[in-house]
Formats: structure tokens, sequence, C-alpha cells
């Protein structure tokens, strides 16, 4: 098993200072009046570079990005905010990673987007995805009305080239055009009441298809009408609250298929139309609801209990969300309490979960749904958390060798412990986990074991000149049915700062050992190997408090090498970053 280090940069603006545009009246009081303007937000500049030695390249030698987050204020009513991501790289097949968008808000009731923007409707119909397009969001009172429209997929052209119309179908991707509207009216803490619908239909229009193009090896393209309400209420000073949503779906996997009207006129029989904006019924559509509620009763600041329930039906379709899980029955309850002023604080779920609604599977599976964190904090100074969580599978054929049972179970235990020592102040925080799990079939439970342990303790000592150190161990133990992998990693990191904290530097250093034994075919194949990491980072804001930005390096370099050469070859990787930030 290998532990190289993939480098990942996480680029973002995060600087929130503000700076009002003012001028000066000359008169008799020399008063300053503020502009009622204000811009506040940040730009990111970036580049990373990457070699290796030994190996192929797994990423671009280069990368060069611009990140900016801007935000134009006017009388404190009209919000301008303005987004964009550039980079050298594109990413996915689906969208592009060049992303432009902005969303002004007027009286602190009215949102426009425009270009790149994502907004969630409710549960059931519209929520995770981005998209490309335009919206507007009116809140005057308790009135609520929202509308989009425009694309969630960017069409990927038919390329023959890569490999011919055998394969080149399973890259091919239609745009997705996304229409939307919401109503609703209502205080959501007393009671309120929304209606929602979504429409998204693939444009097999946007792409041009070759003479010789295999059709089915082509990505069907889809149809998708939702409609919901949601609604609720709120009472006794919020210690009672309830929300609930019920949709149905209209949902056809291939426009292609013939439409029941064209069926139902050569047939001579007359079918109700449906008028196409909504939907077209076709051969390959289907319709289902689903409907979900939560009721939470809070009687105190530190109890409460909420009890949910859910019906996704076997049938039931969202585009609007990539992973909404149908045919799904579950209820849960989920209790919280709190004690002796916060040092003590538990919660919890409960929950059933089935599958195979309307029976049309060979056996229903049946999952339990458990979970529970515990956090104690007796003192300032110490504290521990801990977590558990338990999801069980069974389903019951009548033939037994297509059984499936297995319960997968987490631990975690979290201590946490400040003291002041060698003229400083330490901290040390250990972590142990345990994942499992127990396949209970009679005939793969030999051949499907899984079993993660891993521990961790960090010790941090900081000192009044400005010295940091931070010592770090951690180990893992893995046995699979195969496979047993032990890793131990060491760490040490030295940070310090100069010019008044204006420069801030570090320094890590680690060596890790993995061994690992794999068995196949009867035959064992050990390797021990060894791995050392470096990092160095300086980080430098230039002018008072970074008022012109903040310049930064970090360099990272990764050794590996194997025990066993026919495990593979050893190798080297450099990462390297170069960052320049400013905020206003």
């Amino acid at each position: 098993m290998s532990l190289a280090n993939t480098s990942v940069f996480v680029l973002e603006a995060s600087a929130q200072a503000q700076s009002d545009t003012t001028r000066t009246k000359s008169d008799s009081t020399s008063k300053a009046v503020a502009l009622p303007i204000k811009v506040s937000g940040g730009v990111t500049l970036s580049g990373d570079f990457y070699t290796a030695d030994g190996i192929e390249s797994r990423r671009p030698s280069s990368n060069f990005m611009a990140i900016a987050r801007v935000n134009i204020s006017l009388f404190e009513q009209f919000n301008f905010p303005f987004e964009a991501f550039i980079g050298t790289n594109q990413s996915g097949f689906r969208q592009p990673f060049n992303q432009i968008g902005i969303s002004p808000t007027f009286f602190n009731w009215l949102t426009l987007h425009a270009g790149w923007f994502s907004t969630r409707f409710s549960d059931l119909t519209f929520g995770d995805i981005r998209m490309l397009g335009g919206g507007v969001e009116l809140r005057p009172g308790n009135f609520r009305l929202s509308a989009i429209y425009g694309s969630t997929n960017q069409a990927v052209p038919y390329d023959v080239a890569s490999g011919g119309a055998a394969i080149a179908g399973a890259f091919t991707s239609y745009s997705r055009p996304v229409v939307g509207i919401k109503l609703g009216y209502g205080d959501e803490n007393v009671l309120f009441f929304n209606i929602q619908a979504i429409r998204i239909t693939d444009d097999t229009t946007s792409l041009a298809t070759p003479a010789n193009t295999d059709f089915s090896r082509l990505v069907k393209s889809q149809e998708n009408t939702v409609i919901s309400t949601t609604f609720g209420f709120g009472a006794f000073d919020g210690k009672l609250r309830f929300n609930a949503e019920i949709a149905a779906s209209a949902f056809s996997a291939d426009t292609r298929s013939a439409s029941l009207a064209q069926l139902a006129t050569a047939a001579t029989f007359q079918l109700p139309e449906i008028p196409s904006l909504l939907f077209t019924p076709r051969l390959s559509s289907q319709i289902d609801a689903a409907a979900k509620a939560t009721l939470t009763i809070a009687p105190t600041q530190d109890f409460s209990v909420a009890l949910g329930g859910q019906y996704v039906g076997p049938g039931f379709v969202s585009l609007g969300y990539a992973q909404l899980q149908n045919d799904v029955l579950d209820g849960t309850i989920s209790p919280s309490l709190r004690l002796f002023n916060g040092g003590l604080s538990v919660r919890g779920t409960l929950g059933v979960r089935v599958n195979n609604l309307i029976a049309n599977r060979t056996a229903p599976l049946q999952r339990l749904i458990a979970s529970a964190s515990v956090s104690i904090q007796p003192v300032q100074t110490f504290g521990i958390d801990v977590q558990y969580s338990n999801y069980g599978i069974r389903s019951t054929p009548r033939n037994d060798t297509l059984r499936i049972e297995n319960v997968s179970q987490s631990l975690t235990v979290s201590p946490r412990l400040n003291f002041e020592a060698f003229g400083g102040v330490s901290g040390i925080f250990g972590s142990y986990s345990l994942n499992n799990v127990d396949d209970l079939n009679i005939i793969t439970r030999q051949t499907n074991t899984n079993q993660t342990q891993t521990g961790m303790l960090s010790w941090t000592l900081g000192l009044p000149s400005g010295l940091s150190l931070a010592t770090t161990g951690f180990y893992s133990a893995i046995a699979q049915s195969v496979a047993r992998t032990n890793i131990l990693n060491i760490g040490q990191t030295a940070a310090y700062s100069f010019f008044d904290g204006a420069l801030s530097t570090s320094l890590t250093l680690g060596y890790g050992i993995v061994n690992s034994e794999i068995t196949q075919s009867g035959m064992t194949t050990n390797s021990s190997d060894g791995q050392i990491t470096g990092q160095a980072s300086a980080s430098y804001s230039i002018g008072e408090g970074g008022k012109f930005g903040t310049l930064s390096l970090n360099v990272n370099n990764n050794n590996y090498a194997y025990g066993n050469p026919a495990r593979g070859r050893n190798f080297g990787e450099w990462t390297a970053m170069v960052q320049y930030a400013i905020g206003f």
C-alpha cells in the first residue's frame, strides 16, 4: 500500500475586511462624510508546479489560477457580489472549472443571479447542483417568489477519435436546461406554505453526431418534472416545530422512446392530454411520489428530540439532486441533551430503513441506523469526545447463499489536554478510531473481512519568543481478507515568526514505515516500505497588518522506497506553490 502524498492545494479568498470611500467637506466643521459605497472581498493569484522522478507524473507540471470574490454595497441596500474562478487547467467533462457569476441583492429582499450560481428550492426538487444561467429571488415580508433558468450540464461532443463509436459514447453528455419556479407565503417560524416546480430536459440538439454514430452507445437523453409542496409551523416560542414536504416526479429515462400519444393514435384510443411544456409521457417514463417530515420538540434549551421520516418511491427521480436515493422508507428518533452548563453534551440517532417498497427486488434490505456522540468538558483544560455509529444491513431471500447481512461499526475516542509547561502553553491531543465490518453471510464471511484501527497522538508547545513546536505520531492497522497493512508515521514541525509577525515560516519533516502482507493464490508477499517527507513554507504580510496583501511560498518533497522491488519503483516528487492574496 502506497502512502505517497499527492499534493492538493485548496485556494480561497477569505479576506473579510471592508473599506469605505470617504470625502472631506471643506467647511468650518471639517466633517468627514462617508460615501454610500463599500467594496469588500479579496483576490488570490497562485501558481503551482510539480515534478516527479521514478514514476509518471500524477498531475500537470504547472497550473495558474486566479480567484476573485468582490462585493459592492450601495446605500447599505444594494449588494453586488461577484466571484470568478479562472485557471489554466480544465476539470471534468460536465462543466468547466472557469466559472464567473454575480448575485446582487437589493433592499435585503431582492436577489438576482447571473452566470454560475447555486440555489436551493427544497429537499426533493432542486438543491445541490451548480448551474449556469439566471435567476431571481424575491422575499418582501412573508411573500416568497423564486425563478431560475439555465443549464446544469455542458454538452460534451461525440469524439470518434477517442476510440471509435464503440466507447466514445460513454463520454458524451447533452446540455441540460433547467427551469424552475417557487412560490410561498408565511413566517417559517410560525406558519408557512411553499409550492415549487422544476423541469429539466436534456437538449438533444446540443450535440452534432457524425454520420457513422452508433446511437446505441450514446448516453440516453432524459426528461424530468418534479412538483412539490413544503409546509410547516412553529409554536410555543419555538418549543414545537414541524416541517414537511410532499412531491411528485415524472421521469423519462430515454426521450428517444415513443411517446404514449403516438401509440394512442396508432391504436385509435384516447389518453388525457398533458401539455408538452410540463412533460411528455413515453414508454420509458415513470411517475412516483416522495414525502418527508420532521417534528422537533424542545421543551428546554438543554433538551430536544426530533422525530423524522421519509418515503421516496422507487420510481421517484429528481435530476436537481445528484445523489438523491430512491426506494427508501425510514424513520428516526434523534434526542439531544446538555447538562452541567454544557460540560456534558449527548446526541444520538436511532432508526430503521427499508427498501423494496413495491416488491420488485429479490428480497428487501433492512438497515439499522444508530449513532451517538458524547462530549465531556469537566474543566477548561481537559475534555474528551466519543462518537459511535452502527449501520447494519440485512436481507432475507429464500436462498441463504444470497442472503446479505453485515454490520458496520465505527468508534472514535478523542481526548484533549491543555496545560502550561516549559515556559509556554502546551496541548496534547489524542484520537483512537475503530472501523469494523462484520459479514454474517455463511458463504462470504471468510473472504469479506475489513477492520481498521487508527491512533494519533500530538503534542504542541507555543513559546513567548514566537517559536512553536509540534510532534505528531500516527499508527494505522488495516486487516482485510487477503491483505494486512501497518502504517507508522512520525512528524516534527517547527514554526517561527520574524519582524513582529510579518514573516511566518515553518518546517516539517516526517518519516513513515509501511509494512504489508498480501496473500494471493496461496502465496504470501511481504514488503516493508519507507517514506520521507518534507515541507517548508513562508508567508510575508506586505504593509502594516497585510494592507497590501500576503505573499506565500510552499514547497513539498515526498520520497518513497519500496522494500520489495516487485511492488514498484522507488520515486520522488516535488511540488511548489506561490500565492499572492489581498483583501480589501
